[in-house]
């Protein structure tokens, strides 16, 4: 059990797969965990704003796809840390990262796998990015 709450705070989707192949009972907890444990790394990331936003360029701190970029590429503490460091509104930062791994990663271990699909959580969390924005597109043009 500790074994899988250290690894939770290292590498979540490991974690998390690891949870629901050999210790389904942990998976709430695991769950709660996932979602939750972002809230201390960006408070830590807080505490480094200074820093990180001298060192970043200008044209990323204003670009309006950072953050789900930033989901996608960084591994997760460092993704949160950064938006934390940012000063990124803790909502914002939970809607990009729902958009991208947040949702694919459990998503592929939840639903998927017992399906017997097998897909890499990288490739799911494309695929959800993609639906997101076609159904974000598809809204707009309906509504507008």
């Amino acid at each position: 059990m500790a074994e899988l709450l250290l690894l939770m705070a290292a590498v979540p989707s490991v974690g998390l797969a690891l949870a629901a192949g050999y210790a389904p009972g942990f998976l709430p907890l695991a769950l709660l965990a996932y979602y939750t444990y972002p809230l201390l790394l960006m408070a830590g990331g807080r505490l480094l704003r200074g820093r990180w936003r001298e060192r970043l360029p200008e044209n990323l701190l204003r670009h309006p796809m950072r953050l789900p970029l930033m989901a996608l590429s960084l591994p997760y503490p460092v993704y949160w840390a950064a938006a934390g460091a940012l000063g990124e509104p803790w909502l914002q930062a939970y809607g990009a990262f729902l958009r991208g791994p947040g949702l694919a990663i459990p998503l592929a271990v939840l639903v998927l796998q017992p399906l017997g699909m097998v897909l890499p959580p990288a490739l799911v969390s494309l695929l959800v990015l993609a639906a997101s924005f076609g159904a974000e597109w598809t809204l707009r043009r309906t509504l507008l």
